[in-house]
């Protein structure tokens, strides 16, 4: 029995309006749920889950991130909901509570499908993200750039165009302009980007792809957590074009990573810290709940009993726990 995690930066339970949720512009079948519209994917479970947390304001990814992977009221901790990466304080909040950690000491195998360049861990670390601490904090190996060439690992942009961008250098940010030309993908010069592609030796994916590489990692572990960035990205950026284009390339890649499960032995949990792109009115977050969703034999076990994102990590441990003694 497997549980395969993944996280979608930013996605909530938004209105049926297609003028400004691109998720209530997706065909059947779909996995994210809208206002008075359910999931149709085969065997989906939904469940809309509180990501304020009983904190006033609106929630952010720092404390939302620390939240979701720990299992901990992080915002309550703080007494504020706080934005970007990790301070010191949700740093030790991680390595104490992490859910791979919980994983580990329960003899469970788990594992961070993303791929890391070596620039990244040039930031200090208050400039990494919660996932990155979460994993580290298990003393688990991360994946890196041969385990991405080799198909043991995807991007957080899922194509790994951002980071063909970059290079593997100390320089963090992709060239002026290039944001323009990957992310924007339905308004892409086709010339200018073969122009970009051209510039580092790391191989691009289809989202199709980046499923069947997390799929590949289902055998050997008991949880595979994988994080997505660009739906709060678009989320923030409000431009619908843009939005679909994303929800698109998500929901390629969560049906391919579905057709490659056992329906009889792995779970999908499909899950967020806080609502953001389900509402391209607005450029901040929202209070939206966030749009849970799972498929699979344990989908109901893990969503049933959860009402916000802190529920999370410990309904997952416990069916996952529960499985090894079957």
């Amino acid at each position: 029995m497997s549980v395969v995690w993944v996280f979608l930066d930013g996605v909530g339970v938004g209105p049926d309006d297609r003028e400004i949720n691109p998720w209530a512009r997706i065909e059947d079948p779909t996995l994210i749920a809208v206002e008075g519209r359910l999931p149709t994917y085969p065997g989906s479970y939904h469940k809309p889950l509180d990501a304020s947390l009983g904190v006033e304001g609106l929630p952010q990814s720092a404390t939302g991130t620390t939240a979701l992977f720990t299992g901990f009221n992080a915002p309550a901790a703080l007494g504020h909901h706080l934005s970007g990466f990790p301070i010191p304080k949700l740093i030790e909040m991680v390595y104490e509570h992490s859910v791979h950690k919980k994983a580990r000491a329960l003899g469970l195998k788990s594992t961070f499908a993303n791929a890391y360049n070596d620039a990244y861990f040039r930031r200090p670390k208050t400039r990494q993200s919660v996932t990155t601490h979460a994993v580290k904090a298990a003393d688990l190996p991360v994946r890196m750039m041969d385990d991405y060439r080799e198909g043991r690992a995807v991007f957080h942009d899922l194509t790994g165009e951002l980071v063909r961008l970059q290079g593997n250098h100390d320089k963090l940010q992709p060239p002026a302009g290039s944001k323009e030309v990957v992310f924007k993908r339905f308004e892409r010069n086709p010339e200018k980007f073969a122009e970009w592609m051209a510039k580092e030796d790391v191989p691009v994916i289809d989202p199709a792809e980046a499923g069947r590489r997390v799929v590949s990692l289902v055998p050997e572990h008991d949880l595979v957590v994988f994080e997505y960035v660009k739906t709060d990205m678009a989320g923030h950026n409000q431009e619908m074009g843009w939005a679909e284009d994303v929800a698109r390339e998500v929901m390629l890649f969560l049906r391919t990573l579905l057709e490659g499960l056992d329906p009889e032995k792995d779970t999908l949990l499909i899950a967020s810290d806080h609502g953001n792109c389900e509402d391209l009115s607005v450029k901040t977050h929202t209070l939206n709940p966030v749009a849970a969703v799972a498929v699979g034999p344990d989908a109901e076990a893990i969503l049933a009993p959860s009402e916000a994102i802190t529920d999370l990590v410990p309904n997952v441990l416990k069916v996952l726990d529960s499985s090894q003694t079957v």
